[in-house]
């Protein structure tokens, strides 16, 4: 439908938490009308920078790092993968759990490449189930992904700390906040360049994906 918000859930796992020194290790994208996952692993530029609290968390290895498309690759892939809506960036949401640590590690890749995230807005379902905690006098309580997910109650994938999975825990979660939210406080991205790449990229599409 024209001007109808267009949501995907995005997730991405790095080898750390500066933007600076650590990178992009894989993301996963889902479109949330039809439920499309766009996955892929990035290769890293310094695999030798590396946390090494984040290659345990996230079970990686310095060699996986070397596995995956480039930068560009990642980028153009996801601008594909996104204008495939036939939508504008204005009308544009991403949805995550603790958004502003994908957020930076994503617009830090993109302007890296020379690329702009044909995105505008942004929703962190951390906050809202904050939000929603402290409005049920649940405050104070744990508002990780796992911790999130059994206080809303909603469908949960054992297995965390992969952005595969985190990303559909990340979608059981933002369709359960939905029901019990009063509304959605969106941030605003200002679009200052375009792109218009193409890419080729396939997407990782599970047609079982028990959503």
């Amino acid at each position: 439908m024209e001007n109808e918000i267009q949501y995907y859930i995005v997730d991405v796992e790095t080898t750390g938490l500066s933007t600076k020194l650590h990178e992009i290790t894989e993301f996963s994208i889902i479109r949330c009308k039809d439920k499309l996952n766009y996955f892929s692993e990035v290769r890293c530029d310094h695999p030798e920078s590396a946390s090494l609290d984040a290659l345990r968390i996230t079970g990686k290895t310095q060699d996986d790092l070397l596995r995956g498309i480039s930068k560009k690759e990642a980028c153009e892939g996801i601008i594909n993968f996104l204008e495939k809506d036939g939508s504008e960036a204005k009308y544009r949401c991403i949805v995550g759990h603790n958004i502003a640590f994908d957020k930076k590690f994503l617009l830090y890749m993109f302007d890296e490449e020379n690329f702009v995230l044909p995105v505008t807005m942004w929703l962190d379902t951390m906050a809202l189930t904050r939000n929603l905690m402290k409005k049920t006098g649940s405050k104070g309580q744990k508002a990780s992904l796992e911790a999130s997910c059994k206080f809303v109650g909603s469908k949960m994938i054992n297995q965390f700390h992969n952005s595969k999975t985190d990303s559909r825990n990340t979608y059981y979660l933002w369709e359960s906040l939905k029901q019990q939210v009063d509304y959605l406080p969106f941030i605003k991205t200002d679009i200052i360049k375009t792109s218009g790449t193409e890419s080729n990229n396939n997407y990782d599409f599970d047609p079982n994906m028990d959503i």
